[in-house]
């Protein structure tokens, strides 16, 4: 994996919509991006990739959030690389929350069709989230790298996204 790729001529954006989508060599998805008046940023993406990619996805760039991922398509034929480095990584199972820390840079090779929704969460957002409700502050999130969970949290509000997507879920 040796050097650091990015997406060329396009200036540093964040994990979501267009530039998400360019990291796979996909044409812009459905998205949908949330600011709130404090100017914190949440969006949700969906992907579909329909051929394998090859090598590594291109880098989407450091950033202090984390992608939950929710997967619409088993993908048993797959690698996770972090910090330049593959990391152990199950199955992706349909409906399964797999998270991924911005600041590994997380890359994959998908070596079979995969359809997932992309869950873009800044650390920011979701301090200011827990400011507001008087909750502790967060310093990251409880997961294992490339492992996926049953989530309480993600799942309800994801099945009500395929109206939103244009489809039921």
């Amino acid at each position: 994996m040796g050097e650091r790729r990015t997406v060329p001529n396009v200036e540093r954006r964040r994990a979501y919509g267009a530039h998400l989508a360019g990291c796979l060599g996909l044409s812009e998805p459905p998205s949908h991006v949330v600011q709130t008046i404090r100017r914190h940023v949440l969006a949700v993406s969906e992907l579909r990739l329909d051929s394998p990619t090859p090598e590594p996805t291109l880098s989407v760039g450091i950033d202090d959030a984390f992608l939950a991922v929710v997967h619409l398509k088993n993908v048993n034929d797959h690698e996770l690389w972090l910090n330049g480095r593959t990391v152990r990584a199950e199955p992706l199972r349909r409906g399964m929350t797999y998270i991924h820390d911005l600041k590994q840079d997380p890359r994959a090779i998908v070596r079979q069709p995969a359809h997932a929704v992309h869950f873009y969460l800044p650390l920011s957002t979701l301090n200011a989230f827990a400011a507001q409700h008087n909750a502790p502050t967060i310093s990251g999130l409880v997961y294992r790298p490339g492992a996926g969970r049953g989530d309480l949290l993600i799942n309800p509000p994801f099945k009500g996204l395929g109206s939103a997507f244009g489809r039921q879920r």
